[in-house]
C-alpha cells in the first residue's frame, strides 16, 4: 500500500527513476539520478506547487504514452536507446514539462550530500 504523503503512484515512480537515470546515467562511482532515489526529492517539490503537480502528471503520462506506442513496453522495460528517443519526443511535445523535469534532477542530484562526497 502507498503511504499516504506519496504524491506519484508506484507505476509513475517506477517510470520517473528509469527517466531521471536516463538524464543522469551512472558513471564509474557515481550513481544515476534514479538509482540515488531522486525521485522522492522531485515528488517533494511537485508536491507543493499545484501548477507543477499537472505538468509532472502529464509529462510522466506522456512519456509513458509514447513508449507504448513505439514500443510496446513500459518506459521502465526499454532499450537505453529507445528510452532516450522517448525521451527525446516528449522533450519536444512538452518542453516545459521536460525543461522541469531536467531542472529538478540536476537541482536534486547536485545537492545530494552523497553525489558530494563522490566528487
Amino acid at each position: 500500500m502507498m503511504p499516504s504523503n506519496r504524491f506519484f503512484t508506484e507505476a509513475q515512480r517506477e517510470l520517473l527513476t528509469a527517466a531521471l537515470n536516463r538524464i543522469i546515467p551512472p558513471e564509474g562511482p557515481l550513481p544515476g539520478a534514479g538509482d540515488l532515489g531522486l525521485v522522492d526529492f522531485v515528488e517533494g517539490v511537485v508536491d507543493r506547487d499545484t501548477r507543477l503537480r499537472r505538468l509532472f502528471n502529464d509529462g510522466i503520462a506522456q512519456i509513458g504514452i509514447v513508449a507504448a506506442r513505439r514500443q510496446g513496453k513500459e518506459f521502465s522495460r526499454l532499450s537505453e536507446a529507445a528510452m532516450a528517443a522517448t525521451l527525446q519526443e516528449v522533450e519536444a511535445s512538452l518542453p516545459e514539462f521536460f525543461e522541469a523535469l531536467v531542472r529538478q534532477t540536476y537541482n536534486g542530484y547536485y545537492t545530494s550530500p552523497r553525489i558530494f562526497q563522490l566528487i
